[in-house]
C-alpha cells in the first residue's frame, strides 16, 4: 500500500540523513545517497513518471520522442510492473457488440465513436512501436457469446448490427467488423452456448513480453527505469517537486507524471 503520509524521522535533505531526534527524541539514521549514487542515478530528471506498467512507460518513451534531450527516470514500487499491465487475458479488443450498445445507451454516438478511436488507435501504436513479433500479436479476432438468458441482448446487438459495422468501420477502414458466427459453436466445443458474434478486428497478444519490450523500448530511449521504489508523498517546493520514498529518499524534478492508479491514496496535487 502507498501511504498518505511520511513520518518526519524518514526525512532527507539534500541527500542527507536527519536524526529522528530532531522530532521524536530518539537516534535513528536513515540511508543516503553517496557521491556517485547522486552523480548516476536520479540526477536531476526533468521528469519522474509514477508506474512502470503501459502507460507510464509510453508515457515516457514519448516524451523522449518528442524531446530527446528531457531526462526521464521511471519510479515503480515493485520489483516487476505486476499490476493491471501483465495481470490481464491478453485481449487485444475496442469494444464487444453488446459493450457498445451498453456504452450508446449512456453516451452519445460521437463519445463512443471516440471511445473506439482512442481503443483502436492505441492498439495501432503499440504495435508499430514494439512489433508484432515482440507483442506476440495473433490477429484472431473476438467473439462474444450469448447463452439462451442472453436471447434478448443477442436479438438486440443483431438489429443494431449494420449500425454497429457502419460506426466501427469508419474507425477500423474494414467492412463487416461483427457477424454472426453461430456456426463455429460446436467446432470451439461450446456447450450451453445459443449464439456468438465475431469482431474480426480484435485479437490477443502475451502481455508479459509487451512490458518485457516496451521496457527494453524505453532504455533503448535513454529513459531510467528503477523498480522497488514505493513514494509516500509528494511534495511541491520553489524549485519544483520532490517525492519522499519509503525507505526515507527525497527525489527532487521539475516535473511528475502519475502513470498508475494505484496511486489513488496518494496526495499528489
Amino acid at each position: 500500500m502507498i501511504a498518505n503520509k511520511i513520518n518526519k524521522s524518514n526525512l532527507i535533505t539534500n541527500g542527507i540523513p536527519v536524526s529522528s531526534s530532531t522530532f521524536e527524541g530518539t537516534h535513528t539514521t536513515y540511508p543516503m545517497f553517496s557521491f556517485w549514487e547522486r552523480e548516476s542515478f536520479f540526477h536531476s530528471p526533468d521528469v519522474i513518471v509514477l508506474g512502470s506498467g503501459i502507460v507510464g512507460l509510453n508515457a515516457a518513451i514519448h516524451l523522449k520522442q518528442i524531446s530527446p534531450s528531457l531526462r526521464v527516470s521511471v519510479a515503480e514500487r515493485g520489483f516487476l510492473p505486476y499490476g493491471a499491465s501483465t495481470r490481464n487475458a491478453g485481449f487485444a479488443c475496442f469494444g464487444s457488440a453488446s459493450e457498445l450498445i451498453a456504452d450508446l445507451d449512456m453516451q452519445s454516438e460521437d463519445t463512443v465513436v471516440q471511445l473506439i478511436e482512442k481503443r483502436w488507435n492505441g492498439l495501432q501504436r503499440l504495435r508499430r512501436l514494439i512489433g508484432d513479433d515482440n507483442l506476440r500479436y495473433e490477429p484472431s479476432g473476438g467473439y462474444e457469446i450469448f447463452t439462451p438468458s442472453d436471447q434478448s441482448t443477442f436479438e438486440r446487438c443483431l438489429d443494431k448490427l449494420t449500425y454497429l459495422n457502419n460506426i466501427a468501420g469508419s474507425v477500423t477502414g474494414k467492412q463487416n467488423v461483427f457477424s454472426i458466427k453461430d456456426d463455429d459453436i460446436s467446432r470451439l466445443g461450446f456447450r450451453g452456448v445459443s449464439h456468438m458474434l465475431l469482431n474480426n478486428q480484435e485479437g490477443q497478444l502475451d502481455t508479459g513480453a509487451m512490458m518485457q519490450a516496451l521496457l527494453a523500448r524505453a532504455q533503448q530511449a535513454g529513459v531510467e527505469v528503477y523498480t522497488g521504489v514505493t513514494v509516500t508523498e509528494v511534495l511541491h517546493e520553489e524549485d519544483g517537486i520532490v517525492l519522499l520514498t519509503q525507505n526515507g529518499f527525497r527525489l527532487p524534478c521539475r516535473q511528475l507524471l502519475v502513470g498508475c492508479s494505484s496511486t489513488t491514496g496518494l496526495a499528489v496535487w
